[in-house]
């Protein structure tokens, strides 16, 4: 197995440094490449913290994200540059638990499965710092689409996932927000791979703010409902 993590990244500094030292460190020869899709509007500050992480680590690269705005194009700029044998999809802002990634990598190797999710719902996973608005609605999609799709699923839209590179190549994405999320889980459902899970606790970002709005939650429903009925 050789991994290419794709971070889409703004206006991150500390957190980047922070996830590629510990995903250095817990996944060793496995880490093919940490591939940095930079916003052009990113601060200067952002572009010195990678500059210094390349000097670092051999297996670091960025590029400049083409088409803009949006998380979801910056993510499958990503997911067409990388060159390993699965992909690993994280946010870069530090509120996906790198820990957790060995986890992903035993249940695809125990299982062999297509994509294995990080799953805030599943028995040992969680939230920290969810509002109860947010937790009440989030919960209630995951509930209606788990059904929807027969999936014994519990997390359907954290952009947290393991996925094979040929399953990536396979599939022509077309998010351009943060329903990218939804998206690279429920288009390989729906195509017939196998989609398994483990458990996550996801944590409210300690730094920056959250570039996705409370109203962009409704593009992930109008995401789901157009990949259940197939377009």
């Amino acid at each position: 197995m050789r991994l290419s993590v794709v971070l889409p990244v703004h206006s991150e500094r500390e957190s980047l440094v922070f996830i590629t030292d510990k995903l250095a460190t817990l996944l060793g020869d496995k880490l093919h490449e940490a591939i940095f899709i930079v916003s052009p509007s990113s601060p200067g500050e952002t572009f010195a913290v990678i500059e210094e992480l390349g000097k670092k680590y051999p297996f670091v690269r960025s590029e400049t994200q083409r088409e803009t705005p949006g998380l979801g194009r910056a993510v499958r700029q990503g997911l067409a540059a990388a060159t390993g044998t699965h992909v690993l999809m994280m946010d870069s802002d530090g509120e996906m638990n790198p820990e957790t990634v060995p986890l992903m990598i035993a249940k695809m190797e125990e299982t062999g499965c297509d994509v294995v999710v990080g799953s805030r719902w599943a028995a040992g996973g969680g939230v920290v710092g969810y509002s109860p608005f947010k937790y009440i609605l989030n919960r209630g999609f995951q509930c209606i689409f788990r059904t929807l799709y027969r999936t014994h699923v519990h997390d359907l839209t954290l952009g947290f996932k393991l996925v094979k590179t040929e399953v990536v190549k396979n599939i022509a994405w077309d998010s351009t927000l943060h329903e990218i999320a939804a998206e690279t889980t429920l288009r390989p459902m729906k195509k017939g791979y196998r989609v398994e899970e483990v458990p996550t606790v996801w944590v409210r970002r300690q730094a920056g703010t959250s570039k996705n709005p409370f109203r962009r939650n409704f593009r992930y429903v109008a995401k789901a409902l157009q990949i259940l009925l197939g377009r």
